[in-house]
């Protein structure tokens, strides 16, 4: 839970809008560029975890911990094509804000399910 911790800081700013952009509009570069680079370090630190995890275990709270690395994994590189589509330093709304929301969506997902594993682990040891 705490390497998935800076994840939620680029979450707000990606698609929960911090900030004065509009709803439908898309994260500018600077914010794109940002969070890359977040995302980054954050998916270091999840393989860490998750490995840690491969050999702690127990198995299913590992499994959820490959799920949550892999959609960081997914959003780091979406973020990563939005900014290589972008004409100059703008970064294009056809389509975008699904795709980008259905990023955010998987990684929000994943980290629920990783959570109610461990809660699980946690009030019924194995």
């Amino acid at each position: 839970m705490k390497a998935a911790e800076p994840v939620d800081s680029v979450l707000h700013r990606i698609a929960h809008h911090d900030g004065r952009r509009s709803r439908n509009s898309p994260p500018p570069a600077d914010v794109l560029r940002e969070a890359v680079s977040e995302l980054d370090t954050a998916v270091d630190a999840l393989y860490k975890a998750q490995a840690r995890l491969d050999l702690m275990g127990p198995k299913t709270v590992a499994v959820e911990a490959v799920h949550v690395w892999s959609e960081v994994r997914s959003l780091r590189t979406h973020l990563e094509g939005m900014r290589r589509d972008r004409p100059g330093d703008e970064v294009p709304d056809d389509g975008c804000r699904t795709g980008l929301q259905d990023a955010v969506d998987a990684v929000e997902v994943s980290r629920e399910r990783f959570a109610r594993r461990a809660r699980e682990v946690i009030e019924t040891p194995p």
